[in-house]
C-alpha cells in the first residue's frame, strides 16, 4: 500500500485489485480482527486516492476467470474483534 500511496502522491493513478475467488460473493472489505494492520493501510491508501476494486471470479482446475466487480466497503473506522 505504501508504494501505492507514494505513486498517488507524484502525480500517478495508483490502484488496487482485490480477486476473491469465490462466485458467491456479496461484498469485499478486509478482515481488521486478522489483520489490523492491513486494514489502517487500506484505510490510508483510500485517504490518498488509491483506487480500489474487487472481483469475484470463477475458479476451475483449468482456470481462473474474472466474472463480476463487487462492492468495496471499508467502514471508517477499524472493524474490532
Amino acid at each position: 500500500m505504501d508504494a501505492l500511496v507514494r505513486a498517488k502522491a507524484e502525480g500517478h493513478r495508483a490502484a488496487v485489485i482485490f480477486v476473491v475467488q469465490r462466485e458467491d460473493v456479496q461484498a469485499f472489505s478486509p478482515n481488521d480482527k486478522a489483520d489490523p494492520l492491513f486494514g489502517r493501510a487500506l484505510r490510508e491508501a483510500k485517504s490518498a486516492g488509491v483506487e480500489i476494486y474487487a472481483y469475484r471470479c470463477r475458479v476451475s482446475p483449468e482456470e481462473v476467470v474474472l466474472f463480476a466487480p463487487v462492492p468495496v466497503n471499508i467502514p471508517y473506522r477499524l472493524q474490532e474483534g
